[in-house]
């Protein structure tokens, strides 16, 4: 069922919606109902809106993209619609989604102007910039202003004035008149005596400031002759001034120079000391090196003694075996001696045998 509301009101089939409203399945002040009708708004449907609008939905409803029903008719230039909007009292001062005012989605969308001549019909004033320049709008406006007044003119067209209240208003307008020219004399005259007064206040505001002006110049001559002889005491010292300046620039350029040759003595001097301390560098350099020198060579000399006293200690050993080798080759050769003697000995007697 919800399908056919929305599509009876994108197709403006104006008969299938008036039985739907019959029916009663929507509340007219439902959201549903709501995105149906500005639905029909944006198809181009004017007369489902109107059709709408009869069945009593509210003008300043909106759908769920918070797109007004008044702004979306003026949106797609619906001018019969608009009308019915205008008719049951829709706000034209509230902004659509976008902050568009009926009047300016009016100018953007109808080429025709007819939109926005049911805007005019109602007072909605033409905002500035963009669409007052539309071609006819100019037309458009006076029409709708001559509508307006002539609508005016023929509620009074039945209307008449009494001669009798007539006569009796010129009477008091006469009177009136006479009062408001009474009122008026006063007011020149009360505005003659107040120019008076200002004039007199000036002219002895004027009086015044001459004597003070006077009092002044003579105050100001005086303080210029003071002036002057202060200038010329002034001019003397700056006179003095100059030549002490000068005596001291001179001063200032012989101590520059000075400066300038002590810088050059003290840079002179700094060379010399750069040069000796090198040296200075240098022969730290080889002190430190011949003490290292030194002490290899005492470190050296040590090793050296220490090996000469293991040396001896070695010696000593050896000359103990050395003795010992000598006592075993002495025995050695004694019995060598006593086995010769023997051998012999024993050869003998094999042979005397």
């Amino acid at each position: 069922m919800a399908d056919e509301w929305m599509e009876a009101s994108e197709q403006g089939n104006v008969l299938k919606l008036q039985a739907l409203f019959k029916s009663g399945t929507q509340d007219r002040n439902s959201a549903k109902v709501a995105n149906c009708v500005v639905a029909a708004a944006y198809a181009n449907r004017g007369d489902a809106v109107v059709a709408y609008l009869e069945w009593g939905v509210n003008p300043n409803t909106a759908d769920k993209f918070n797109r007004r029903l008044l702004h979306s008719c003026c949106r797609q230039g619906l001018a019969g619609a608009t009308a019915a909007c205008l008719e049951k009292k829709a706000d034209v001062t509230a902004c659509d989604f976008d902050r568009g005012t009926p009047m300016g989605l009016a100018l953007k969308a109808s080429k025709d102007l007819p939109t926005v001549r049911e805007l005019l019909r109602v007072g909605v004033e033409i905002p500035p910039g963009p669409g007052t320049d539309l071609p006819g709008l100019a037309t458009v406006m006076h029409e709708v202003r001559m509508e307006i007044a002539a609508k005016g003119l023929r509620a009074l067209a039945g209307s008449s004035v009494d001669p009798k209240e007539l006569s009796e208003a010129e009477e008091q307008v006469w009177a009136s008149m006479k009062e408001h020219m009474r009122l008026i004399k006063m007011k020149e005259d009360c505005q003659a005596a107040r120019v008076l007064v200002d004039l007199e206040q000036k002219a002895a505001e004027e009086q015044k400031a001459a004597l003070e002006a006077q009092r002044l110049e003579s105050k100001i001559k005086d303080q210029l002759t003071e002036t002057k002889v202060s200038l010329q005491a002034a001019e003397t010292a700056v006179f003095k001034s100059r030549k002490d300046l000068d005596k001291i620039k001179a001063d200032l350029e012989e101590q520059k120079q000075a400066d300038e040759k002590m810088r050059e003595d003290l840079d002179q001097k700094k060379r010399e000391l750069r040069e000796i301390s090198g040296e200075a560098n240098a022969l730290e350099k080889a002190r430190l090196d011949a003490e290292q020198y030194a002490k290899d060579v005492l470190a050296e000399q040590a090793r050296l003694v220490k090996e000469v006293e293991d040396q001896k200690v070695r010696n000593a050993d050896l000359e103990i075996q050395l003795q010992t080798a000598r006592e075993e080759l002495q025995g050695w050769m004694a019995d060598k001696e006593r086995a010769a003697k023997l051998s012999a000995k024993a050869h003998r007697l094999m042979s005397q045998a």
